[in-house]
């Protein structure tokens, strides 16, 4: 997909937001992804190459989409800008891979 996140995508991550089923950063992101709690992970397309590779390496089976910038996946979890945001919530992240064209684990 482009850097752009398609709105239906932008509705399931503030439902997601909403139940607090949601990682935001890096460091929580990459935790819970360890522990196998992620069902799928959405990574900026304007993150470091350092963020991606340390997020590939702890997301083992999780699917990781690439799309928005920064500044849009923040605005759409209610934070500053952020690299990472993780979804727990298993029917809306099947929901976002359906949408985004990746299966969730």
């Amino acid at each position: 997909m482009g850097t752009e996140i398609p709105e239906p995508i932008a509705r399931m991550l503030g439902l997601a937001r909403r139940a607090r089923e949601v990682t935001v950063g890096l460091r929580a992101t990459t935790r819970a992804a360890e522990r196998h709690t992620l069902r799928i992970i959405l990574l900026a397309a304007d993150a470091s190459a350092r963020t991606a590779a340390e997020l590939r390496r702890a997301s083992g089976a999780t699917p990781v989409v690439v799309m928005g910038s920064m500044e849009e996946l923040g605005a759409l979890v209610g934070a500053a800008p952020v690299a990472v945001v993780g979804v727990r919530h298993g029917a809306l992240a099947l929901q976002i891979g359906r949408l985004a064209g990746k299966r969730p684990g």
